[in-house]
């Protein structure tokens, strides 16, 4: 991991550590810690990976008051066990829906090729083939992202 100062006209790269995998921890709600060590500077690092469905979230970063220890926590569908209350998997099913919870807030896409156009709506679930030669507009509600979609 590596993060650049601002402070001054130079460039700054800091290195906030090694991903060091003997030391992470696997917490009973399935979340896990990432320790990363080794930094520039004795730099230190942890990641706390919660689950949480839906898009990725940034949901806090502090550091020491001499900047060598850094601690940061964000939510993924992805740091999920994906287990049943009496510790089975989920099925495979329900899994998918649950780590593709993030697509959900996506917009349409529409990839052309030959004499079709394909679109793809993540947040509909939904894939259609049409004819190339229909019309396209742009469309920007899907979370303020533009990408072209069919009308």
């Amino acid at each position: 991991m590596t993060w650049s100062s601002r402070r001054s006209t130079k460039r700054q790269q800091l290195s906030l550590g090694w991903h060091n995998e003997s030391h992470d921890e696997l917490h009973k709600n399935g979340s896990i810690t990432l320790r990363y060590n080794n930094g520039t500077g004795g730099r230190k690092t942890a990641v706390r990976c919660e689950c949480a469905s839906g898009p990725p979230t940034f949901v806090n970063w502090e550091a020491s008051p001499d900047g060598l220890s850094h601690t940061a926590v964000l939510t993924l569908a992805s740091c999920c066990l994906l287990k049943q209350a009496n510790g089975r998997l989920l099925p495979i099913a329900e899994s998918f829906r649950w780590l593709t919870t993030p697509l959900r807030h996506l917009p349409c896409y529409v990839l052309r090729q030959g004499q079709w156009a394909y679109r793809l709506c993540p947040s509909k679930g939904t894939l259609h083939r049409l004819p190339a030669d229909v019309a396209l507009q742009v469309d920007v509600t899907g979370g303020g992202t533009p990408a072209a979609a069919t009308t």
